[in-house]
């Protein structure tokens, strides 16, 4: 009965996700004719994400709030999250990577944040493919326990012409 009750007052605190992917091709890899799609212009996509390490805990957070979350360790060295808010939003490119993440790097996620929003964007915009991305992340720190990482994704956007455009 103890067991029973004990394990009901345990929350289980899991980080909601949404991801997104986009075909990412170096410009030669299109094989196609001149006249067979359109560039679009360079989009620029940021996404900066904060990590307060605190006397305990460490909260990780997206800065206008999107999400946040605590993470801990307990004795025996268990990753805990605590004090989930909002969701975190991951994006990859079809050919570099899982959308698989480590809740505990900021900078991964500022850069996935950012390829997330590049993504949305180019769908947005129509495009077929994103070409030739560049991700950079700044790090620099700007609290007494605080770092920031912004995450710049780059690219331009191509879509394939249909017979009757």
């Amino acid at each position: 009965m103890i067991a029973i009750l004990c394990n009901s007052c345990v929350s289980l605190n899991i980080i909601p996700q949404a991801t997104n992917s986009a075909g990412a091709v170096a410009f030669g890899e299109l094989n196609l004719n001149r006249s067979e799609y359109l560039v679009y212009n360079t989009i620029t996509e940021t996404a900066t994400i904060i990590f307060d390490a605190g006397l305990n805990k460490n909260k990780i957070y997206e800065a206008n709030k999107e999400f946040s979350y605590e993470v801990s360790y307990d004795k025996a060295g268990k990753l805990i999250i605590s004090d989930v808010e909002g969701v975190v939003k991951l994006g990859t490119f079809y050919h570099t990577a899982s959308n698989e993440f480590d809740p505990t790097n900021a900078g991964e996620i500022a850069r996935k944040l950012a390829i997330f929003r590049l993504n949305n964007s180019a769908k947005e915009a129509g495009a077929d493919y994103i070409i030739e991305p560049i991700v950079s992340v700044n790090i620099s720190k700007t609290g007494k326990s605080e770092i920031t990482y912004t995450a710049t994704a780059t690219a331009k956007l191509v879509r394939i012409k249909k017979t009757d455009d």
